[in-house]
């Protein structure tokens, strides 16, 4: 069977395209229009990008000799790989083909005679003992498709590639893997990592250099990528089907076909908007684009569907973890206020209902501005202790481990910043990070913080549920660890005075065992008994801090002079008005303005670029003046965190005196 490339499309669908078109179809029509708005990935999703092209990287060493397909025009590069497939035997890296409507970049194409492997890498993890456990719904019928949420798009993407390959190749067998990152092996090697330096070329696309062309076995260490068969599941959605978001199930060359019409012909798929996914669209105005004129197609999704559709309406969507929306959704009901009587109408009681009573309350009919407090806050404070510690962690999980024995995504805790309030108003900081690249730091990190923590019986404060899961795997770590030092032990019994936890995995949240000094999680005094309209029902540390700032007449008076505490902010004004709303502007946003000694490097403001910085200066031929322009930037945005946590404090320790 030949290609049927008879219509010659100036637009060819490709895996990437498929898997979103799975997502919702409709994103075929806005994908690559310069007139819609598109939202910036954020820096979470650019890390695992990073490390899913050093993944690949690392997977072309398991499979030595290959031909790389370089080039980037799709009939050179389909003529190369053609070539390459004659030979009897043959192993092709980015090896491109292409039928009728459809174009495919395969990671490692393997041949053995008639036999192809066709191998897809991906950088997530699996469990080796039952790799099957993901993949399999035991709970859905015989013969009614594939249908996964967490491996669905992994399964879609490797059988969209076989489905073209089948097509193209009929002569061929072809057995697809997935070739992903195994959590039970360990590296062998320090530095496996900065093998595969990710760099960035003139057009700003990710590419990966190699510190050796071909490194050798020594280099490598043991394999810590595992390749299994998924058949089994390939065929089943090739031939039974995939569910779609409309509840239909069609096999998979069915869909691409349909998807294909729509994204080459330019045509827009019927418009149904009955999930709440929907409030995550890449789609969406921001103020810059709305700004810069450019069309929203979530708006027009919206307007297609709702009638009376207004932009500035709060939807369900924006509800705090509301269950109900996708049924108000598919009763064509989207409008926020419309939920209030649905909720009350609920029987059960809960806080989480109450939350969102209470959010919907504020923006929709009691739109005042002000805060919300519950008296039972001021209860809870009562039963702080001093000195008050203020803790934030900045941790890495990469697929390709920095250090000899560690394994794909274990925690790195690289970096604290801790803010002490004493009971007659002092304040000291305290911090650590790992400076030095190539060394293990979780050791060195928990000696550090139970040398600032261990001093006092004073409460700790984490924001959400982060520090308490670094603690736990950090008390694993030194559990597991050979040889063991003298103190271990000493250290793994403190972590559980300052922690919760339960051996097993499938214990309730409520049953966790709790350790008498546990830290006090911010984020949830929040969820119980603080709401600000401003944090649009958000409770991160990055809404909450802006809103608290707004309206604390103590934090304005406090913060509008230069800080007079601290180590890296020391000096600079955290509290500062927009000259546009006249509202508070976000310290995090103030990181860049208040210092002028960057240099072109990028400022740290979020989790997900503290965990980039910190494989940046694992390499050692980094320069000097970048890895301390990297680390002062680190050590700027963790203690802003702790700053945060503590300017949240005093403004309810202001409120609570007038009680």
């Amino acid at each position: 069977m030949k290609s049927k490339n008879t219509k010659n499309p100036t637009r060819y669908l490709t895996k990437t395209l498929f898997v979103k078109a799975l997502e919702c179809p409709t994103k075929l029509y806005y994908h690559g229009k310069d007139e819609y708005a598109v939202k910036e990935e954020d820096e979470f999703t650019i890390a695992l990008q990073e490390g899913g092209f050093q993944v690949g990287e690392l997977a072309k060493c398991y499979f030595p000799g290959g031909m790389q397909i370089d080039a980037l025009a799709h009939d050179e590069a389909v003529r190369q790989t053609k070539e390459l497939l004659k030979q009897q035997n043959a192993i092709v890296y980015e090896a491109a083909v292409m039928f009728d409507s459809f174009f495919v970049r395969v990671d490692i194409l393997k041949k053995d005679g008639n036999k192809v492997q066709l191998i897809e890498v991906k950088s997530k993890s699996i469990d080796p003992d039952d790799p099957k456990k993901g993949l399999e719904n035991k709970q859905r019928p015989k013969n009614k498709g594939y249908k996964n949420d967490n491996w669905e798009p992994y399964i879609a993407d490797v059988a969209f590639q076989t489905w073209v390959m089948e097509q193209e190749f009929p002569m061929f067998e072809v057995i697809p893997y997935l070739m992903l990152a195994d959590k039970s092996k360990t590296a062998s090697v320090d530095g496996l990592n900065q093998v595969f330096r990710i760099m960035r070329d003139a057009n700003g696309r990710i590419k990966v250099q190699r510190m050796f062309n071909n490194p050798m076995p020594e280099t490598l260490g043991n394999k810590i990528l595992t390749a299994f068969c998924v058949r089994e599941y390939v065929n089943k959605m090739i031939k039974e089907g995939i569910e779609t978001d409309c509840d239909e199930i069609k096999p998979l060359g069915k869909l691409a076909k349909e998807y294909a019409d729509y994204y080459i012909n330019d045509k827009q798929c019927p418009i149904l908007i009955q999930k709440t996914k929907c409030k995550g669209c890449e789609f969406r105005l921001n103020d810059e684009s709305r700004e810069k004129g450019l069309k929203s197609g979530y708006e027009e999704c919206m307007a297609k569907t709702f009638a009376n559709f207004d932009p500035k309406e709060p939807t369900v969507m924006d509800i705090w973890r509301f269950k109900g929306a996708d049924s108000l959704l598919k009763k064509g009901i989207y409008e926020m206020k419309a939920a209030l009587k649905y909720l009350k109408q609920k029987k059960s009681d809960s806080k989480e209902r109450e939350r969102q009573i209470l959010q919907i309350k504020k923006t929709c009919f009691e739109q005042d501005g002000k805060e919300d407090v519950k008296l039972e806050l001021f209860d809870e404070m009562s039963r702080w202790r001093f000195p008050l510690h203020f803790v934030d962690f900045e941790g890495s999980r990469v697929a390709i481990p920095f250090n000899s024995g560690n394994r794909p995504y274990e925690q790195i805790t690289f970096q604290f910043s801790c803010h002490s309030l004493y009971e007659n108003g002092d304040i000291k900081h305290s911090e650590w990070i790992k400076k030095e690249p190539g060394e293990f730091p979780n050791f060195e990190f928990i000696r550090a913080l139970k040398d600032v923590l261990d001093k006092d019986d004073g409460t700790i404060f984490r924001f959400a549920d982060y520090e308490n899961t670094v603690l736990r795997e950090i008390h694993g770590q030194l559990e597991n660890a050979k040889p063991k030092a003298f103190d271990y032990s000493r250290i793994m019994d403190w972590i559980d005075t300052i922690t919760k936890w339960n051996d097993s995995p499938d214990a309730k949240r409520e049953n966790k065992i709790i350790g008498s000094r546990n830290m006090v999680d911010m984020c949830e005094i929040v969820r119980n008994y603080y709401y600000h309209p401003a944090m649009e029902g958000s409770n991160s540390i990055k809404d909450v801090l802006p809103a608290v700032l707004s309206v604390s007449r103590f934090l304005k008076n406090k913060y509008s002079k230069p800080l007079v505490f601290g180590t890296n902010l020391k000096g600079k004004i955290w509290r500062q008005d927009d000259a546009a709303s006249g509202k508070a502007i976000d310290p995090y946003n103030l990181l860049k303005s208040n210092f002028d000694d960057y240099n072109g490097f990028d400022v740290i403001t979020n989790g997900g670029a503290a965990m980039t910085a910190y494989g940046r200066i694992q390499f050692s031929e980094v320069s000097e003046k970048e890895r301390n322009a990297i680390i002062t930037s680190l050590l700027r945005y963790c203690e802003l965190d702790t700053l945060a946590m503590l300017m949240i404090y005093e403004h309810w320790r202001s409120l609570k005196a007038f009680q």
